[in-house]
């Protein structure tokens, strides 16, 4: 009877030991802070960090691509827009816009409810676009960031990379938080 008290303490050990690891793991992240956005977020490994001209926050940038690095940005807004409204407007300027931000066609893929680590709503929605010869994958991902600031964070990459990247953006944006 002790022995198999024992070996069913060591298995419940075991399976919480490593179905804890991804929390300890993501607990060491590299983590972006942007002081002025009131946000901070994991960088992918072996992802940088960049400033881009005329950018309010900076980008984090995959490397080793000749054609399309992927990319994750931020933008932020002052808006008194739900957030539910806030998203359907961002698809609609998109869809209505696309010469504008230099692209042939959009199509909206999904549209769903995302949820951080810590508990923070977001609307996530996907796009696939043709841009400039490619078809580009989007994920966007809504957030309020309370006082009528909304904030979207994107992640694009090529399209036939989505089975690699979409898993990165969503694991990168698990670990979002507001700061402010």
């Amino acid at each position: 009877m002790l022995k198999r008290s024992l070996k069913s303490f060591i298995i419940v050990s075991l399976l919480t030991l490593i179905s804890s690891l991804p929390v300890f793991a993501q607990s060491e992240c590299n983590r972006h802070v942007e002081p002025a956005g009131g946000f901070s977020m994991c960088i992918p490994e072996g992802w940088a960090m960049q400033e881009k001209e005329g950018e309010k926050y900076k980008i984090l940038m995959a490397t080793g691509s000749d054609t399309f690095n992927p990319n994750i940005n931020f933008k932020s807004q002052v808006h008194t827009l739900s957030l539910n409204e806030y998203a359907t407007a961002g698809v609609d300027y998109i869809l209505n816009n696309l010469q504008s931000i230099g692209a042939t066609s959009v199509t909206v893929v999904s549209r769903d409810s995302f949820t951080t680590e810590t508990g923070i709503v977001a609307i996530r929605l996907i796009f696939r676009s043709e841009f400039k010869g490619l078809i580009v994958r989007t994920l966007q991902y809504y957030f309020d960031a309370g006082e009528n600031n909304k904030l979207i964070v994107t992640g694009t990459a090529l399209e036939k990379d989505k089975v690699t990247l979409d898993p990165i953006f969503d694991r990168a944006v698990k670990t979002f938080r507001i700061t402010k």
